[in-house]
């Protein structure tokens, strides 16, 4: 199967393990532009969403907030992942603009989002280790080819 990874609207709704594993390497890589196509009210998703103004004035980058080219839209990376509820996020895409900080803000501190964002980063630590379970099934199943493949050499 064949998915544009930079896309999360072309994602499928069901993903298998291989295909998390292929996510969480290759993405989210942010799809900041210069521009971003106006909706019907003459409003656009800008990067200043990208990141959150702290109240010391500090900004903190949502690292988890990947845009869609083709919905014109935001995702949750973790929650589109992760997440088994419907919610906007996840399975359309937000793209009314007017309202879109308010709403970031209250889905970073919901629980769902709060209980996907270690589940990623857990993941993708162990992806960089190789040190996830199918990781070490494969080393598992490597040594007992390797070691077949000797006793019949032997024999």
């Amino acid at each position: 199967m064949c998915i544009e990874l930079n896309d999360p609207a072309c994602w499928p709704l069901t993903l298998t393990n291989k295909m998390l594993d292929i996510l969480i390497e290759k993405v989210p890589i942010p799809n900041i532009q210069s521009t971003y196509p106006l909706n019907e009210f003459g409003r656009s998703f800008s990067n200043v969403y990208f990141y959150r103004k702290l109240p010391n004035g500090e900004k903190f980058n949502r690292e988890w907030l990947i845009y869609s080219p083709k919905n014109d839209a935001t995702f949750c990376f973790c929650c589109k992942l992760f997440g088994k509820q419907e919610i906007k996020l996840v399975n359309e895409g937000f793209n009314d603009c007017q309202p879109i900080s308010d709403n970031l803000s209250r889905h970073e501190k919901t629980s769902l989002h709060i209980k996907n964002c270690p589940c990623w980063k857990k993941l993708e630590l162990n992806l960089k280790r190789k040190t996830t379970i199918d990781k070490n099934m494969q080393r598992y199943y490597d040594a007992e080819k390797k070691r077949w493949c000797q006793i019949v050499r032997r024999m």
